[in-house]
C-alpha cells in the first residue's frame, strides 16, 4: 500500500498531529537503531485565523451527514442498553411530547432511522461537524494551563443566545508557531 492510498479523516489526523514526535529513540541494547530518514514526517496540519477564532480552511460543510436518531442517542445515552421502555422515556423526551397517543402512528424504527436535524443537536454536537472544530480539539487536547500560555481560549457562545462555539486566539501569530512546537504538535496557523 503506497501513501497515496491511504485516506485518513480529519479527526485520525489531528491524533496524529498530536502523535507526531520530532525524534523517536530507541532503548539501548536492542540492536534497533533509527535514522531520521526512516522516520516518516508529515506535512504540518494547517489551521487559519477567521478574526480570532482558529477554523480548517478545508472543511466542506457540503460533505457533512448528520446523524439518525438512532447514531445521536446511541453516541450520547448508550442507547441499546437502556430497556424498551427507557427507551421510550428517551424518545418522549427527544420528541418533547410526554405519551406516544399525541402520535398514533408512531413507527419507532422508522423515526430512529431518520436523520436528525441540525436544530436537534446540542452546541457542542453543532461544533463538532463545523470548521471550529479542530481549535476547539486542540484545546482540549492541551488543556485550560498550556492553551493560556498559547493565548487560546475556548468561546461558548459568543453571545447570549449563541450556539458558536470556537478556540479564540488572541496574540501573535508569529510567536503562536513556535509555542505550538514546543508542545510537540505538528500544526501550523496561519
Amino acid at each position: 500500500m503506497s501513501a497515496e492510498n491511504i485516506e485518513i479523516n480529519r479527526r485520525d489526523f489531528l491524533k496524529i498531529v498530536f502523535g507526531t514526535v520530532a525524534a523517536t529513540l530507541a532503548p539501548r541494547g536492542t540492536g534497533v537503531f533509527l535514522v531520521a530518514e526512516d522516520i516518516p514526517v508529515f506535512e504540518p496540519y494547517r489551521l487559519e485565523l477567521e478574526g480570532e477564532y482558529l477554523f480548517d480552511p478545508l472543511h466542506d460543510l457540503g460533505q457533512v451527514v448528520l446523524p439518525t436518531w438512532r447514531e445521536k442517542l446511541e453516541g450520547n445515552d448508550n442507547f441499546s442498553y437502556l430497556t424498551v421502555d427507557q427507551q421510550d422515556c428517551v424518545i418522549r423526551e427527544a420528541l418533547g411530547v410526554d405519551d406516544f397517543a399525541e402520535y398514533p402512528s408512531f413507527d419507532r424504527e422508522e423515526w430512529l432511522g431518520t436523520q436528525i436535524d441540525i436544530e436537534d443537536l446540542s452546541m457542542r454536537e453543532v461544533a463538532m461537524i463545523g470548521p471550529y472544530w479542530p481549535g476547539v480539539e486542540i484545546f482540549e487536547q492541551l488543556g485550560w494551563e498550556q492553551a493560556d500560555t498559547l493565548g487560546v481560549q475556548l468561546v461558548e457562545g459568543d453571545h447570549p443566545g449563541s450556539s458558536f462555539m470556537a478556540a479564540q486566539f488572541i496574540g501573535d501569530v508569529e510567536t503562536l508557531n513556535p509555542k505550538i512546537a514546543e508542545f510537540g504538535m505538528n500544526l501550523t496557523v496561519v
